[in-house]
């Protein structure tokens, strides 16, 4: 692949079953420690929603990411607290949502999947698959 442009598969479809979330619950799941971006500076992130269930009002999925700075002399996260871009999909998502723009991050990315439960019990569920283009400047 072209380290100046590519397009990485940042997971592919799974299936995410959040039903199980207390009202008002999250859970985040690390889809990738440290994903190296170190020559791109735009950044597409896009989400495939291929099948979504979600009736417990004000739910949500979100696609979180950070920049991160790891080390090989501490075992430390160096990660910033902050999401540098998010995409939540909630319930009537399209199946293709509108993409997320981003441009100077990195060198690399934490990638993070939170699940919300809404304010009633009901269902959170979808089969998502998502995808990072980016290019250098």
């Amino acid at each position: 692949m072209n380290r100046d442009s590519g397009l990485i598969t940042l997971f592919p479809k799974t299936i995410f079953d959040f039903t199980f979330l207390a009202v008002a619950g999250t859970q985040s799941i690390v889809l990738h420690r440290a994903l190296p971006i170190v020559s791109w500076y735009f950044l597409w992130l896009g989400v495939r929603v291929h099948n979504l269930d979600i009736t417990s009002p004000s739910a949500n999925f979100a696609i979180e990411l950070y920049q991160t700075l790891p080390s090989e002399e501490d075992p430390k996260e160096f990660t910033r607290t902050a999401a540098d871009m998010t995409m939540s999909i909630a319930s009537g998502a399209a199946a293709l949502p509108t993409p997320v723009l981003g441009n100077n991050l990195g060198p690399y990315l934490k990638v993070v999947l939170k699940a919300t439960m809404g304010t009633g019990a009901g269902r959170l569920y979808g089969e998502l698959s998502g995808a990072l283009m980016g290019r250098a400047q």
